[in-house]
């Protein structure tokens, strides 16, 4: 008999949810603005009130809840969340699942992760990692996150904050600013972000390119054009790719070396880019790696999509509850 599930996928811009058998097949799903600009209680209320609309009559029998910052599981904190607007980020720590549990008023236990770890999960219970044992994702967007799955289990460390993929030290000399503060992080150079200002960089130092950039300026670049530029012989756009798939490279032999995965997986647009970006990842990290665990190690897009947050979502909530 199938048993099912909500998950929820809370982000910055919308919030997914869908409803999800034990299988991992989506039988409906809904997008909805989240809305940022309420106050902190007025997002969970909303999201409760949709909830509630999605679950209607069905038998659901829990809510997986993901959501865009570090968590911890047990107590139901969320952490310093960059992306939910002013009031999020002026606290340091809100109660999430106990509000929306709150505001939800229904008797369903509430099972909160961070979205890139359900992503990860996602993948690994039935898309690209399904016949893996250990996986880990790199999620390749605006930031580049991450999520490890270590003998069939989610590897959350002691305070729930572990997947920090993005924030590995890939280049010690003379490294590239990143956002957290630290200089040489990966992500410096694998997010459409660092795309956008190594292309910046160059225009600043003069390097003539035939890059489109939009007439709404650098900001409105997306990676996709910096790779087809590259891939017709854009010196300046092949320099960037380069450098961006040598960054990567360098972390997934680093991970291989480390971990000893199945499978390593890449999710989000810039993963779009199949071989091209691929087959200089895969040289440079088994260049890096161990003979052995490399042989090992499958470098892979992910193949779920924008579904994979709300589909791990709700396979945890099925872990939680021993399904």
């Amino acid at each position: 008999m199938k048993q099912l599930v909500l998950g929820i996928d809370l982000g910055g811009t919308d919030t997914k949810f869908a409803i999800v058998d034990n299988t991992g097949a989506i039988l409906r799903k809904e997008k909805f603005p989240t809305e940022t600009h309420r106050s902190i209680d007025g997002v969970m209320s909303l999201m409760a009130e949709r909830a509630r609309y999605m679950i209607g009559d069905d038998p659901v029998l829990a809510i997986g809840l993901a959501v865009p910052a570090p968590v911890s599981s047990s107590d139901g904190m969320l952490y310093q969340p960059p992306n939910l607007g002013p009031e999020w980020r002026a606290v340091k720590s809100v109660p999430v699942k106990d509000l929306f549990y709150k505001y939800l008023g229904l008797d369903l236990p509430i099972i909160l992760n961070n979205d890139a770890n359900a992503a990860a999960w996602g993948e690994y219970w039935c898309g690209a990692g399904s016949d893996a044992k250990t996986m880990i994702m790199f999620t390749l967007g605006s930031g580049v996150g991450g999520g490890i799955v270590v003998d069939g289990k989610l590897f959350e460390g002691g305070d729930g904050a572990a997947g920090e993929l993005g924030h590995m030290i890939v280049e010690m000399e003379n490294g590239a600013q990143c956002g957290c503060g630290n200089k040489g992080c990966l992500e410096a150079y694998a997010s459409a972000t660092a795309i956008k200002r190594m292309v910046g960089e160059a225009l600043d130092r003069g390097e003539k390119t035939s890059i489109a950039i939009p007439p709404e300026g650098l900001g409105h670049l997306r990676a996709k054009e910096v790779f087809d530029a590259a891939q017709q012989g854009d010196t300046v756009a092949a320099a960037i790719i380069a450098k961006m798939t040598s960054a990567i490279g360098v972390a997934c032999g680093t991970i291989i070396n480390i971990f000893n995965p199945d499978m390593i997986v890449f999710s989000g647009g810039i993963a779009a880019a199949g071989d091209y970006l691929f087959n200089p990842v895969r040289e440079k990290a088994r260049s890096i790696a161990f003979e052995r665990p490399s042989a090992r190690a499958k470098i892979v897009p992910a193949i779920l999509g924008n579904d994979a947050g709300i589909i791990g979502a709700a396979g945890m909530a099925f872990v939680a509850l021993g399904k």
